[in-house]
C-alpha cells in the first residue's frame, strides 16, 4: 500500500473489554483500526490493524497482525463469533495489494506447504508449472514483485459500512 494512495474510508471498532491477561479482570480494551485507499490504477486497498491495550491505555500488549491471537483469546473472534465477519474480511482483505503470487500460486504454495519458506514454495510453484504464470499477458514470476488481489464488491462494500458506521460493536 503506497502513501500516495487515496484514503476512502478510515474506521476504528472498538471490541470492548477482556481479560486478555487472564488476572480475572476484564481491563484489557481490544480494538480494530481499518483504513480503505484507492490506488492510481482504481483498485481498492485495505488494512486492518488490532490493538489489545494495558490497562491504562497507555500501550498495547500486542497489536498490528494479531488476528489469530485474538482468535486463540475468545470465542467472540472465532467462526460464529460476534466478530467472525470483521476477522473473515481481515483475513481475506487485508494488505490484498502485496501477494507474492496470483490466487493460483498461493493456493498451491499453501496446500503442499505447512510452513512458508519462498524458496520450498518456488520448487513446488515449478514442480506443478505455476512458477511463471501470465499476468496481464506478461510473464510473471512467483514473488517478483507485488500483486493486487481485487476486493470482492460485496466485501468492499461490509469493510466501507463499518467504517462509516464508527459503532461499539461491544455495546
Amino acid at each position: 500500500m503506497s502513501l500516495n494512495d487515496k484514503l476512502i474510508a478510515r474506521g476504528k471498532i472498538v471490541c470492548g473489554k477482556y481479560d486478555f491477561c487472564g488476572k480475572g479482570r476484564t481491563v484489557n480494551l481490544i480494538d480494530i483500526d481499518i483504513e480503505v485507499r484507492r490506488k492510481a490504477d482504481g483498485n481498492y486497498t485495505a488494512s486492518f490493524m488490532g490493538g489489545v491495550w494495558n490497562t491504562n491505555h497507555t500501550d498495547i500488549i500486542t497489536g498490528g497482525q494479531c488476528q489469530d491471537a485474538l482468535r486463540e483469546f475468545h470465542e467472540d473472534f472465532r467462526e460464529g463469533g460476534k466478530y467472525a465477519v470483521v476477522m473473515d474480511l481481515w483475513d481475506r482483505c487485508h494488505l490484498n495489494d502485496m501477494h507474492a503470487g496470483t490466487p493460483e500460486q498461493e493456493a498451491c504454495v499453501r496446500e503442499h506447504l505447512d510452513k512458508y519458506d519462498y524458496k520450498k514454495a518456488c520448487e513446488v510453484l515449478k514442480e506443478h508449472g505455476l512458477y511463471v504464470v501470465q499476468v496481464n499477458g506478461k510473464p510473471y514470476e512467483y514473488g517478483h514483485g507485488w500483486l493486487t488481489w481485487p476486493i470482492a464488491k460485496k466485501d468492499l462494500d461490509a469493510i466501507l459500512i463499518l467504517c462509516e458506521q464508527r459503532f461499539d460493536l461491544a455495546v
